[in-house]
């Protein structure tokens, strides 16, 4: 499957999901109302790294009137973000980019950096908040999200997923990774069992209901075929992880940034 097509069924599998990933709406209020506690303001500005429909973005611009930069790599994804923005309070704030995150250059240039969910496999904890903290001013904030291990994973279960152990960190080590990035952890999150099934259904269902509702659609088979016997790996997958997020604060002192 070409990366576009691989991109749209993504969008499709989401439509009726806030955010691309076990992020329930409890938490959205929470991680919105941890931002506004920051202290930002009209002068302050947010940037979404990979940001899917950019949900956490708008509502935290809204709710501190900064003004924000989503980027994602995927067209589908930022139509859908455009689209939710539609006639928001924060439209004239809010700048959606289709791009490669990684082509961007990476200058500390804003008071809050996100990167959430950024994907199946990453370099780890410790380089991914190294990598995102590198566009955040000193003194500013990043929120950054991925996968840990739960539970230490069997050989069957890596052998069944085709992974290794250390495509993941553990839950236990990301607060250390985090601080071996050189930031200071202020607030963490981890997705609940109700957060994780309820992604999971709603993401079925819309996957069925397009292949359903549109059975001429070229990927009208894909999306079927993952709601279905596709959708093991992806559930044996959510069995074993937690989906963590965390506040940290950037360091005030240059000398002291991430090398």
């Amino acid at each position: 499957m070409q990366t576009d097509d691989r991109q749209r069924l993504s969008a499709i599998a989401h439509a009726s999901t806030p955010m691309w990933g076990p992020i329930d709406d409890r938490t959205l209020h929470e991680l919105v109302d941890a931002a506004r506690d920051l202290g930002l303001g009209p002068a302050s500005r947010i940037i979404d790294l990979g940001c899917g429909p950019a949900e956490l973005l708008r509502r935290i611009v809204e709710a501190t009137g900064a003004s924000g930069i989503g980027v994602d790599a995927s067209r589908h994804a930022i139509a859908e973000a455009r689209r939710r923005l539609g006639r928001a309070p924060a439209r004239d704030r809010v700048e959606l980019i289709v791009d490669d995150v990684h082509a961007l250059e990476a200058s500390p240039a804003f008071d809050l950096g996100m990167c959430i969910g950024p994907g199946w496999k990453s370099a780890g904890w410790e380089a991914l908040a190294r990598w995102a903290a590198r566009f955040v001013v000193p003194g500013g904030h990043l929120v950054v999200a991925d996968g840990a291990w739960r539970v230490p994973p069997s050989d069957d279960l890596l052998r069944r997923l085709d992974l290794r152990t250390d495509d993941r960190s553990s839950t236990a080590d990301v607060i250390p990774a985090v601080r071996a990035a050189g930031l200071e952890p202020v607030r963490i999150w981890r997705a609940s069992a109700a957060a994780w099934s309820a992604y999971g259904t709603a993401y079925r269902q819309a996957l069925q209901a397009f292949a359903t509702d549109h059975p001429d659609d070229p990927l009208g088979p894909a999306a079927e075929e993952r709601a279905g016997r596709g959708w093991e790996p992806y559930e044996l997958l959510h069995e074993a992880l937690d989906f963590v997020i965390v506040l940290a604060r950037q360091p005030t002192s240059a000398a002291s940034w991430p090398a």
